[in-house]
């Protein structure tokens, strides 16, 4: 049996693997929506908070970011009611805000799974250094709440 593969088949084909191509560039540059924060207080003992309040960075943050930092897009801030633990997703990555975001073993939930939260102030933290946007993006995250 011999099979003959027409044009239409052809393009097809190919308009099917452009579309999975771009559908699945458009996934992965889509941002990560947190859903809950969460931490170890010992082994097989955790806290989990599931109501986050959302922000994104005030116009003033917004503006020193872009001036200092062009190559930065996307920014969320996140925080936990009662003064708790504040965060903000850079990009793809989640950064902890506050001192009480930095307890060992600190993870965001996301449609994707559990997700780490890496320093703000430190390496590969885009604005690892810059302390007083650290404040302010700290500051704006905690307006959510």
């Amino acid at each position: 049996m011999i099979f003959s593969e027409s044009a239409s088949t052809r393009t097809a084909a190919a308009s099917l693997v452009a579309l999975l191509v771009l559908a699945d560039a458009e996934a992965r540059s889509a941002p990560l929506v947190a859903q809950s924060f969460g931490f170890m207080h010992a082994p097989g003992r955790g806290e989990e908070f599931t109501e986050l309040g959302t922000s994104s960075p005030s116009a003033d943050t917004a503006a020193k970011l872009q001036a200092r930092y062009p190559s930065i897009g996307e920014v969320q801030l996140y925080c936990t009611p009662f003064s708790g633990p504040r965060f903000a997703y850079i990009d793809g990555t989640f950064y902890k805000l506050n001192q009480k975001a930095r307890r060992e073993g600190a993870y965001v939930s996301t449609s994707e799974g559990r997700k780490e939260l890496l320093d703000i102030d430190k390496p590969p933290s885009p604005i690892a250094g810059d302390f007083l946007l650290i404040l302010n993006l700290d500051r704006d995250a905690g307006e959510a709440c």
